[in-house]
């Protein structure tokens, strides 16, 4: 299964970045786009996203006895997980809002 649509999707990514290379403009209006809903997605659930991070906080004494393993090529050893935890606080809630709003307009 893995490689059955192989050669379509070399061929896709092929003619995106030839039509992206012509029109780098398109590009460019798309990233400002994206920008654009990013920030009103964090204006909208600014309360809720501090709240998560202050209630992460609250891991901070059980991470500094139990870091997760070193990770990167050198590693502090302070690995505390906000880069994971940032993922699933804005990686989940991205999704959902833009589900909802690809979903209704």
């Amino acid at each position: 299964m893995l490689k059955t649509y192989c050669k379509e999707q070399f061929s896709s990514y092929n003619d995106a970045i030839n039509f992206y290379t012509k029109s780098f403009d398109a590009l460019i209006d798309i990233e400002f786009f994206i920008m654009e809903e990013i920030k009103h997605f964090i204006n909208l659930h600014l309360p809720e996203i501090k709240r998560d991070y202050d209630e992460a906080s609250y891991l901070y004494s059980f991470w500094r006895n139990y870091p997760p393993l070193d990770r990167g090529r050198s590693p502090k050893g302070d690995q505390f997980p906000w880069i994971e935890f940032g993922e699933q606080v804005f990686g989940n809630k991205l999704s959902r809002y833009f589900a909802s709003t690809t979903m209704n307009g």
